[in-house]
């Protein structure tokens, strides 16, 4: 039978620089990073004749240390067999902002007749930056006996689409600065032959952030109480302005345009005309300066919370809200998502969850109710079963008000 063992030398080579990853985020005491999202495992399976067998595995405990190797046999006694392997370690650690990995993966067979086999070795995280970060990627492909990114490889996917993507027999190192917003690291090796041997290559990744030691932000937007029907503005500006400099300012980091409405989504002064408790939200402005082609930097400013104050026309001072709801926490997510609403005096209040084709798909209120409440939506249906990936509303209706929240899940 065939015999291929793990390389020690990548399991060293990973520990060592490790440890000195580790040392310098631990150093630095910051870390704008976030999980989100965990999907690791190791599969593969093998045919030989009338003989197979199987194995999956996957991740026990979420983001913490896991190392296995799957391995599937299907032997026919003194004639031949087949067999695959796949192999994994990783780790994330998100308050010091690390993420390490390595995999392989490999298999084939011997005898007469052929055999078949298949196996896979994945490592995929999701994790959101808060703020500006500086990060460091070190991405190790080994080659194996095919060729392509369909075999081994690593990747590194933003807002904007792949940032980082390298192959089979490849090495690379790269720092840069990333803007707030949510990222996914993958790492694979895989492959599915009928050839006698094959080596679908291994991959060895470390990952570290920090928040970024410098800001292009003199002034950033803050946080407002605004009365209905007001025009209020936000406002920031560079610390150091130049002709390369754009400007765009986002709510829940969707990006604004001017409607009439909205004025300003591309300068350093936004105004809201005629404010909504639809317009309440978190807001920021994204700086991009291409000074230096080579060395593009992008930065957001920190978010800015717009909050609907209702001012009383009698006394000309600040009344109790009837009703209010602050923003989905965390928004986006994973797994639950917390809404917290308070009503000043008893009210009949219903919220529901509906898609983008204007379905309910699960009511989570109907009720009066009077003080502060929370209500939590773990992203599944009426059923019970997971809702699919995408946009959602959460529909509210108190009293006299009508308000709609989107909402993003992941999976």
């Amino acid at each position: 039978m065939l015999t291929k063992m793990t390389p020690s030398h990548l399991a060293v080579a990973s520990v060592v620089a490790a440890t000195s990853l580790l040392l310098t985020a631990q150093a630095l005491a910051v870390s704008p990073q976030v999980m989100l999202e965990d999907d690791r495992f190791i599969r593969g399976s093998a045919e030989y004749g009338t003989y197979n067998d199987s194995f999956e595995r996957h991740a026990p405990v979420p983001y913490g240390r896991w190392e296995d190797q799957g391995d599937a046999y299907a032997d026919e006694p003194d004639v031949g067999g087949a067999e695959a392997h796949a192999y994994q370690v990783s780790v994330a650690i998100d308050s010091i902002g690390f993420i390490g990995f390595q995999g392989s993966a490999w298999g084939g067979w011997a005898g007469d007749p052929a055999g078949t086999f298949s196996m896979n070795s994945h490592v995929r995280f999701k994790f959101r930056l808060l703020t500006c970060s500086i990060y460091t990627l070190s991405a190790n492909i080994g080659q194996g006996t095919c060729a392509g990114f369909g075999c081994a490889g690593v990747s590194l996917e933003g807002p904007g689409g792949i940032i980082f993507e390298t192959d089979q027999g490849s090495e690379a190192q790269t720092q840069l600065r990333l803007p707030a917003g949510d990222y996914t690291l993958e790492g694979h090796a895989q492959g599915t032959s009928g050839d006698g041997y094959f080596d679908a290559g291994s991959y060895d990744v470390l990952w570290s952030c920090y928040t970024c030691p410098w800001t292009l932000f003199l002034e950033q937007p803050k946080d407002k109480k605004v009365p209905a029907g007001s025009d209020p503005n936000l406002i920031a500006s560079a610390d150091v302005p130049t002709d390369h400099m754009t400007y765009q300012w986002r709510l829940n980091l969707v990006p604004l345009v001017d409607d009439g409405r909205i004025t300003g989504s591309q300068t350093t002064a936004l105004t809201i005309h005629n404010f909504q408790a639809a317009d309440e939200g978190n807001y920021d402005v994204v700086f991009t300066d291409s000074s230096d082609p080579n060395n593009v930097v992008v930065e957001p400013s920190q978010e800015a919370h717009l909050e609907l104050d209702t001012v009383s026309a009698v006394s000309g001072g600040p009344a109790p809200r009837a009703f209010s709801l602050s923003p989905a926490s965390p928004n986006p997510f994973a797994r639950a998502t917390t809404f917290r609403y308070e009503a000043a005096t008893p009210t009949h209040v219903t919220m529901s969850i509906y898609n983008v084709a204007g379905a309910r798909v699960r009511a989570l209120v109907d009720e009066v109710v009077s003080g502060p409440h929370s209500i939590t939506w773990d992203g599944t249906v009426q059923s019970g079963t997971r809702a699919p990936a995408g946009i959602y509303y959460l529909r509210v209706e108190a009293g006299a008000l009508r308000e709609n929240r989107k909402i993003v899940l992941l999976r």
